[in-house]
């Protein structure tokens, strides 16, 4: 089978064809660029050098500016050869050097051939000069920029920018201003690169200034297809874009009209600049700056310091033939500023926004804020050159809050502004306004505040919490703080007059809290719309009275709202309803004429009401009583004020008063711009109260102080009526009935209490009068008479009646009084007359005593028979002071002077028929002086009396003596009678000192109160002689027998005695130092005796036997002594026993115990130990008594019973070269068994006892003759009492017969007066006393 190829299609032979056809233009194409590429290189380049004249020529023309070219090289080392030029130098006009260029390297194309220009432009380290002309031109480069059209100044410039390729690196660019405004600047390092085609071009630029800071820009531009006569740069559209890296801000010129003087600032910017047919018509900038300041061109304005600005600032704007418009947003920026005084502030990073469309004679603003801090921008404009007129408002008003979504839209130029506004402000403060008269602009702080408005009206809700609202001209304190206020208001114009509602409004502070419903609106007068006319309505549900005042407008009189101020010094309500309608120039409309209603009704509780305020009162005049826990209405309506069905307490200047009650009060102030309050009170209440209402008042005053003392109990009915005038407060008038019923009163604190008082007093304003007043006192009935019937006059008042001994203990007025009244028993009658004239009373009480018998030491003693004539006399001395005479006619006077407080502050006391009364110290304070003068005076019983006095708990102490002179003719003290008797004593500083003098003693004498040291006090006792008779010392002896019968306190006692004398004994010197440790016990911390030849000294204690202070016991005698002689015989005669002893010293120790006192041993209770050493002495023939007991020791009946020849020895008595022993002593019973005695030739040793109480011994006596040396040692040798006798003598009988046949032994029996003597006829053998 045959089959043939099918034939090309039409469409592949169009294809065969088009390739054939491509094919040889590719060749044509290549041939045509190797022969233009060949004659570029072969013909041309080489060629270049030699035009260099006409390359300078050709670029002069191409740039507009002379071109001066060093060198000249070509290069064809590349697809395309390269033009390299040297040291080239643009001049400007004045053949200046505007751009040097040290190298410039020339890319060049066929391309760049066909159209005139270069392929690639490099430049390398130029020096390019930017001027500002001083014509507002720019040159560059030596290039003028005309901004009014192109020219041949352009040319250069737009050939730059026509270049496919422009590169500049090293390059230098020096800024000059020839209009002065900005100082030079040097950027160098300036890198740029230019990359353009027929209708895109891209630029980047990179520099350096002399601080060092980078700066990189870059843009992006566009320009139209179609050819246009103007420059290049003004058809290109895109953007701009620039980084910064500031250190430093470069100086710029500023605007005159910014005020700016120098910017700087460290931190980052970026910058995008919208550019549209060369116009620039918008910019965004980035920043974040670590510090920023502006220097103002003003030198007195503070710089601006800012710190951390952050955020995007966007703006755009745009004009056209009739409409121009512009726009600033904000972005998240913030900032810190530091104002010149104070801490920093921060800006909070918000959004905002403001719109300007300007069409024709119309403008429209549109503002957003999202959130801005008012207070912190008006500080801000503070410190910015903003003008007067806008910082002098802000300046004012002091705005401050923070502002949320605030959206304003304001449109002018028609026939009317059009304005809308919504948005919400937190803790708003806005500085009142006061006006120069009448009402001001109000002023808020703290408001939360939401609102929308127009030119029509509006609505806002208020909230706020510890806020304040300011009203200047509407109230004395414009400023209201508020807890809490939450209300809704709405406000229109209707007819060109505005309208305000609020509809709910409810509000509390510290004053009050509650609800209010207000309509406001213009007033219908065209010329006075204002303050308006209001409907005003509320309710409080607490409420504080005494700040009621500063919620009364301005338009009450000030004299008003101050008494409001000053009055109400207490108190709340919890029901207060309010009401103000009318034209607000009327108010407080007390006009009736004029209509409208003023109109407040508290209901008050606990209230204090001053109804005349201390600043209404004359200097002079003391306050008057104030209304307390007042309850009842206060209504203020119109100029009124009244007090409705009250109740109330009282309270005087010293606070509040006994419970006091009273109903039925109304008060009425007529017009408060001339007030006259008129009170009136009627009730029954305690007359304590009443009386204690109106002392140390003004009511006090005005009846001259007539009860300015009085005391009262029980009820009593009132009724009061006052009419005060405020402005002529001396003008009040007071009148009132007080019903006696059965009270009890006391008028002052010098008169008696009455009791069952019945009666009534009619007072006024000029005095009182007693009408029928009886009543019971001191114990008796008293009618009372009289009362004050005008100022001048004074209180005459009249008592009679009969006291008794029991009421005048229980009601006597004075003190001493009341004391002195438990001696006396009966009753007598009295009269008192009581007068006073401007000042306290005088008070007279006399009486002649009969029938009260007066149980008083003399001379104040009386029976209930004897007429005694009394006269009490207190008269005033001022200052609260009085005089109180006493005078017992034919006994004595007194007189005190007496303070305020009932203490006797001085005074003087004479006892005895017609004794004066001592004149008071002159070198000294005031003190009490007595003078007694008796034949008698028993100061025992005056102590019991006087003890009383000093024991009691009230003023009764401050009467007694501090001086006394005291002359008696027999004196009675310590249960001891004494002869005439005279003492000078005086006290003073805690303590009795003086002199007395009497037959029994005389000295100086102190008496200590008791102190720390000495608790019961001290007697310290100076005397020259101290006598205690025998008597006395026989009543001491019996004490042991009795119980103490004064177990109390006695002071301590330090006496010296120079001459001491007991029962006729002439002791010396005593010194007694003892104490009280507690009652009934005392230690004897020195009992010291001194003679001339003997000194004794003890110490111990006189204490009861139980330490149980309660139980009554005999008081026991324990002491250590010891007595130190010279002369022993002297000693016995002193002490009452001549005759016994010649010579002789030694010493005697021990210890003693008795029953009784220490200056009356009790023999039968004496125990103890005494040891007994004595030298050189002889005993004598003693007297029977105490004396023969000593005989016993001289051996006078032993020497006429001796049969032996030991007469030589013994006959005239035994002188001793020693004498000593030990004695014990038992219930009175001394005993011994080692006493001896050893005389010239011979020696006595004796054991045995002897009854203290007796006077009898049982003794056993050995004596033994000194017959050799062996003898003498052997009595020489002391006997231990251990031993005793009898030992002592058997062993010195076996020591030699001659001794033992020699020894004789004795016993001594019987009494002291008559002892018998035996001799003991047979002596033991040595041999017998060893078995």
């Amino acid at each position: 089978m045959n089959h043939s190829a099918p034939l090309p299609s039409q469409r592949l032979h169009w294809l065969a064809w088009l390739a054939r056809w491509v094919l040889r233009a590719t060749l044509a194409a290549w041939a045509v660029f190797l022969l233009a590429w060949g004659g570029l290189h072969l013909v041309i380049v080489p060629r270049i050098p030699q035009w260099s004249a006409h390359v300078e020529r050709w670029a002069s023309h191409a740039i507009g500016a002379p071109v001066r070219i060093g060198q000249l090289q070509t290069q064809a080392n590349g697809l395309f050869p390269t033009l390299l030029l040297q040291d080239i130098h643009i001049l400007d006009a004045q053949h200046r050097p505007a751009l040097q260029l040290p190298k410039v390297v020339l890319t060049i194309s066929p391309r760049s051939i066909l159209r005139g220009g270069l392929e690639q432009l490099f430049i390398e380290a130029p020096h390019l000069q930017v001027r500002h002309l001083a014509d507002g031109r720019w040159q560059i480069a030596g290039l003028v920029l005309d901004p009014a059209g192109p020219g041949q100044s352009s040319q250069g410039l737009e050939w730059l920018l026509e270049q496919p390729e422009l590169a500049v690196a090293g390059g230098q660019i020096q800024f000059t201003d020839e209009t002065g405004q900005t100082p030079p600047m040097h950027l160098q390092d300036v890198r740029l690169v230019l990359r353009g085609s027929p209708w895109h071009h891209a630029l980047r630029l990179d520099a350096q200034d002399d601080q060092g800071q980078q700066l990189h820009a870059a843009g992006r531009f566009r320009r139209p297809l179609l050819p246009s006569r103007a420059p290049i740069w003004q058809r290109w559209s895109g953007q701009w874009f620039a980084q910064l890296q500031l250190r430093q801000l470069p100086t710029i010129a500023w605007p005159q009209e910014w005020g700016i003087a120098q910017a700087q600032g460290q931190g980052q910017a970026r910058i995008w600049a919208d550019v549209v047919d060369g116009q620039w018509v918008g910019a965004s900038t980035d920043m974040a700056l670590q510090a920023a300041r502006v220097q103002w061109r003003d030198p007195a304005r503070p710089a601006l310091a800012l710190a951390d600005v952050q955020g995007r600032v966007s703006a755009q704007w745009q004009t056209q033939a009739a409409r121009a418009s512009w726009a600033i947003q904000a972005q998240r920026w913030g900032f810190t500023w530091q104002p010149p005084l104070g801490p920093a502030q921060r800006w909070p990073a918000s959004d905002w926004s403001v719109q300007n469309t300007t069409t024709g004679a119309e403008q429209h603003v549109r503002l957003h804020i999202a959130q801005a801090d008012v207070g912190l921008a008006r500080q801000l404009v503070a410190e910015l050159p903003v003008p007067a007129a806008i910082q002098a408002p802000l300046a004012r008003l002091a705005p401050a809050g923070q502002l949320n979504e605030l959206h304003v839209r304001w449109s002018q130029g028609g026939t009317t502004p059009r304005y809308q506004a919504s948005g919400q402000i937190a803790q708003l403060h806005l500085q009142s306004q006061p006006a120069p008269s009448g009402v001001g602009t109000p002023g808020v702080s703290g408001l939360n505040l939401r609102f929308e408005l127009d030119e029509q009206g509006g609505s806002a809700q208020l909230h706020t919490r510890q806020g304040a609202l300011d009203f200047p001209g509407v109230f004395e304190e414009p400023t209201i703080p508020l807890d809490d206020l939450r209300a809704q208001l709405r406000w229109k114009q209707v007819q060109g007059r505005w309208q305000l509602t609020v509809s709910e409004a409810h509000f509390a502070n510290a004053d009050a809290a509650g609800s209010l419903q207000a309509q406001w609106r213009m007033g219908d007068d065209p010329d006075h719309p204002l303050p308006g006319i209001l409907d005003l309505s509320g309710q409080l549900s607490r409420a504080d009275g005494t700040r009621v005042h500063r919620y009364l407008p301005l338009e009450i009189p000030a004299s008003a709202r101050h008494y409001v101020r000053d009055s109400v010094l207490a108190g709340g309500s919890r029901d207060v309803r309010f009401a103000v309608q009318g034209d607000l120039r009327h108010m407080p409309f007390s006009d009736p004429a004029h209509g409208g209603r003023f109109y407040i009704a508290a209901q008050i509780a606990d209230a204090t009401y001053d109804y005349v305020p201390s600043r209404l009162r004359p200097a002079s005049q003391a306050p008057w009583p104030l209304l307390q826990k007042l309850s009842g209405w206060l209504i203020f309506e119109g100029a009124g004020m009244q007090v409705r069905d009250a109740r109330t307490g009282f309270a005087g200047p010293k606070g509040p008063m006994a419970p006091l009650q009273l109903a039925h009060i109304q008060a009425d102030i007529a017009d408060l711009t001339h007030p006259v309050v008129q009170v009136q009170a009627k009730d029954t209440a305690p007359l304590a109260a009443l009386l204690q209402t109106v002392q140390g008042t003004a009511i006090e005053q005005l009846t001259n102080g007539a009860l300015a003392q009085a005391q009262a109990q029980g009820l009593a009915q009132l009724q009061l009526q006052l009419q005060l005038p405020i402005a002529e407060i001396e003008k009040s008038q007071v009148q009132g009935q007080l019903q006696l019923q059965r009270n009890q009163i006391r008028l002052t604190p010098d008169t008696p209490v009455l009791r069952q008082a019945q009666g009534r007093i009619d007072f006024s304003d000029t005095g009182f009068a007693l009408h029928q007043v009886q009543a019971q006192a001191l114990g008796g009935s008293v009618r009372i008479s009289g009362g004050m019937s005008d100022p001048q006059t004074g209180v005459k008042v009249q008592a009679q009646g009969q006291a008794s001994a029991a009421g005048l203990q229980a009601e006597a007025p004075l003190a001493l009084v009341r004391q002195l009244a438990h001696y006396a028993q009966g009753s007598s009658p009295y009269q008192v007359d009581v007068t006073a004239r401007g000042g306290a009373p005088e008070v007279l009480v006399r009486s002649d005593l009969q029938g009260l018998a007066l149980q008083l030491p003399a001379p104040l003693d009386k029976d209930s028979a004897q007429r005694l004539p009394l006269m009490v006399r207190s008269t005033p001395q001022g200052g609260g002071t009085s005089q109180l005479d006493i005078v017992v006619q034919g006994r004595g006077q007194l007189r005190y002077q007496l303070g305020s407080d009932g203490q006797a502050q001085g005074g003087a006391i004479a006892l005895g028929t017609d004794v004066p009364l001592p004149p008071p110290s002159a070198n000294a304070a005031p003190t009490v002086a007595a003078v007694v003068r008796l034949p008698a005076l028993d100061i025992d019983a005056w102590s019991q009396v006087l003890d009383t006095l000093e024991g009691s708990h009230d003023t009764s102490a401050s009467y007694l003596p501090q001086r006394v002179q005291l002359d008696v003719g027999s004196l009675r003290v310590a249960q001891r009678q004494l002869g005439p008797s005279s003492a000078q004593l005086a006290y003073s500083h805690n303590r009795w000192h003086g002199q007395l003098q009497a037959e029994q003693f005389a000295g100086d004498v102190e008496y200590h109160r008791p102190s720390e040291q000495h608790p019961a006090g001290l007697v310290f006792a100076r005397l020259e002689r101290l006598e205690i008779p025998a008597s006395d010392v026989e009543k001491l002896e019996l004490e042991p027998q009795a119980a103490p019968t004064n177990s109390g306190n006695w002071p301590a006692l330090d006496i010296r005695v120079e001459n001491f004398t007991l029962a006729d004994k002439r002791l010396g010197q005593l010194s007694l130092l003892a104490r009280q440790r507690q009652p009934g016990s005392w230690s004897l911390e020195r009992l010291q005796l001194t003679t001339p030849e003997t000194r004794w000294q003890a110490h111990g204690t006189w204490a009861k036997e139980d330490a149980d202070p309660t139980r009554a016991q005999a008081r026991r005698t324990r002491i250590d002594f010891t007595l130190d002689t010279q002369n022993a015989g002297q000693l016995l005669d002193r002490l009452g026993m001549p005759g016994v002893v010649r010579d002789g010293r030694g010493q005697l120790s021990g210890q003693l115990s008795w029953q009784g006192s220490p200056a009356a041993p009790h023999w039968p209770s004496m125990a103890g130990s005494v040891r007994l050493g004595m030298d050189k002495g002889q005993f004598l023939k003693a007297d029977p008594g105490m004396a023969r007991l000593l005989s016993v020791l001289s051996l006078q009946s032993i020497s006429r019973r001796l049969s032996l020849d030991f007469r030589d020895v013994f006959s005239a008595g035994f002188a001793f070269d020693f004498v000593r022993g030990d004695i014990d002593i038992a219930q009175g019973i001394a005993r011994t068994n080692n006493l001896q005695m050893k005389g010239l030739n011979a020696a006595v040793l004796m054991e045995g006892q002897a009854s203290l109480q007796d006077e009898t011994q049982q003794l056993r006596l050995v004596v033994v003759p000194e017959i050799n040396a062996m003898t003498a040692s052997l009595v020489a040798t002391a006997i231990n009492p251990v031993i005793g006798l009898g030992s002592f003598v058997a062993q010195a009988l076996l020591r030699g017969p001659a001794i033992a046949a020699a020894t004789r032994s004795f016993d001594v029996s019987g009494t002291w007066d008559n002892p018998v003597v035996t001799p003991v006829t047979e002596a033991p053998s040595p041999a017998k006393k060893e078995e």
